[in-house]
């Protein structure tokens, strides 16, 4: 669901950027600052996914023993940046 909430705001952040490049001042400014409004939504769920790496490393961490370090939050990163792609 998450990934779905990521891709409609870059959808809808590309389409205001193209708008952007083709209107005039009054819809320039309104059109850009819902392009500031989208990316700080983005900046946010991406804030909320990493939240969600370091908890789910956090807790294979309990469950295994293991001891907590960057390589696990970098491991999880890599991983949700593959299946982004």
């Amino acid at each position: 669901m998450q990934h779905k909430r990521e891709s409609d705001l870059q959808t809808h952040l590309e389409e205001l950027e193209k708008r952007i490049f083709d209107s005039t001042n009054a819809e320039f400014i309104n059109d850009a600052l819902n392009e500031m409004k989208i990316k700080q939504q983005l900046i946010v769920f991406h804030k909320e996914e990493a939240k969600g790496l370091m908890l789910r490393t956090k807790t294979r961490w309990k469950e295994r023993c293991e001891k907590p370090m960057k390589y696990f939050f970098n491991l999880e990163k890599k991983n949700y940046d593959r299946k982004k792609k």
